[in-house]
């Protein structure tokens, strides 16, 4: 009798996952510093070093002088040249006396994938 081979069974193969290089943006805020005092009535310009230059990003005023709710930010385009993003708080944004916080964070226009990251700061106008 002869003997009959069973046929083999197939290998698996190992599964290939692609790895995806995942930019998480990290605004970093260098202008005004943290906890600046500065002077009310001016225009404010706002600096971020930013790492992932191909976004948009918006800088965000909010007043947050007395207890919440705290009033709806003001929120303005920023510019990116260079890895640096730039805007301009309004002078009429900034009344004397008050401590605002200042945020740097993608545009949620960009979307919110990866979750990038953003930087906030706490600013106080000199005054009354």
């Amino acid at each position: 009798m002869a003997k009959v081979k069973s046929p083999k069974k197939p290998t698996k193969k190992p599964k290939v996952t692609a790895r995806v290089a995942v930019r998480v943006a990290r605004p970093n805020i260098t202008s005004p510093v943290a906890n600046a005092d500065v002077p009310p009535g001016e225009d404010l310009g706002v600096s971020a070093n930013v790492n992932v230059g191909d976004l948009r990003y918006q800088i965000e005023l909010t007043d947050v002088t007395g207890d919440p709710p705290f009033p709806t930010p003001f929120v303005t385009d920023a510019t990116v040249v260079g890895g640096v993003a730039t805007g301009v708080i309004p002078a009429a944004q900034l009344p004397a006396g008050h401590t605002f916080r200042i945020r740097v964070l993608v545009n949620p226009a960009d979307g919110s994938t990866p979750p990038n990251l953003d930087h906030t700061i706490t600013i106080t106008t000199t005054g009354n």
